[in-house]
């Protein structure tokens, strides 16, 4: 296939986008599943200027559900497809965390995190800052109230005293941010042109080369098998060979005459010679 360099370019983009989308930097998302979980945590902001927010579509792409930038705007509420189509955008809070977790030996491990909220938590975190000045100072513990799939879960947000949790164990460090940015690993940014594909996706037709094999049968024909000793006529006779044959009438024998008592005379001469003959008796 031949394609410019343009082309080229875009396709780089596109596989840059999925390696992201892959999650490679080593930022895993944060979640407390149960009722009563909690966790240590440190908020990596200094400003409320530092909040990601952003406004995202969720669509089924090859089976897996996705986030999708969405291109509206406050001055122009007709330039995204997806919205267009009806698939409702919404607004998500991204907050950046470092989670504090105890290895078996002792040690603590820190990962980066980032906590999907709705955009009314950014008030949650503004309080914070108004409370504690740089959260990004502080130690919290956030718990969960509420079992898995109950729509009033809540999460409550604890200061975390310093002489309990002392700052040079539970250390500051953010440095696995560093070049991280949500619109390259948690959300896809596509243009109108790739909305348009994604919401009429064009099938794709099976080449020659890829057509699955069928197999082949061999249709015998049966085959009858004849006599040498197959005789036509036998079986199919004509006019010729039948045999014309004459009627013969059959023989009626005269009925007889019960009241007659004379018995026929028989004679054994002939069929024994020298035997006395038998006398015959007339009633």
């Amino acid at each position: 296939m031949i394609f410019n360099y343009q082309e080229y370019q875009n396709q780089q983009k596109s596989n840059q986008q999925k390696s992201n989308y892959n999650n490679n930097s080593g930022v895993g998302y944060f979640s407390l599943p149960n009722d009563g979980d909690e966790a240590i945590v440190r908020f990596v902001y200094s400003s409320t200027l530092e909040f990601d927010l952003a406004n995202i579509h969720r669509l089924q792409i090859k089976g897996k559900w996705r986030k999708v930038n969405c291109l509206n705007d406050a001055y122009s509420v007709d330039k995204c497809p997806l919205c267009t189509s009806g698939n409702k955008a919404e607004k998500v809070f991204f907050v950046k965390l470092i989670q504090y977790s105890r290895k078996e030996d002792g040690s603590i491990e820190i990962q980066p995190k980032i906590w999907e909220r709705s955009c009314k938590y950014a008030d949650t975190l503004n309080n914070l800052f108004t409370e504690y000045g740089n959260i990004s100072d502080c130690i919290f513990k956030i718990k969960r109230t509420g079992a898995k799939g109950d729509m009033h879960t809540k999460y409550d947000i604890m200061y975390a005293s310093p002489a309990i949790y002392k700052p040079e164990i539970y250390v500051k460090d953010f440095s696995s941010f560093d070049n991280f940015k949500i619109s390259d690993y948690m959300v896809l940014s596509k243009t109108s042109e790739e909305m348009e594909e994604l919401l009429n996706p064009v099938e794709e037709k099976p080449t020659q080369n890829n057509q699955p094999s069928q197999p082949t049968y061999n249709q015998v024909q049966p085959t009858q098998e004849y006599s040498s000793n197959y005789n036509q006529q036998q079986h199919y006779p004509n006019q010729n060979t039948i045999q014309q044959t004459t009627p013969q009438t059959p023989t009626i024998e005269t009925p007889r005459n019960p009241y007659n008592t004379t018995q026929p005379q028989q004679s054994y001469n002939n069929d024994f010679p020298g035997a006395t003959p038998r006398k015959t008796y007339n009633f």
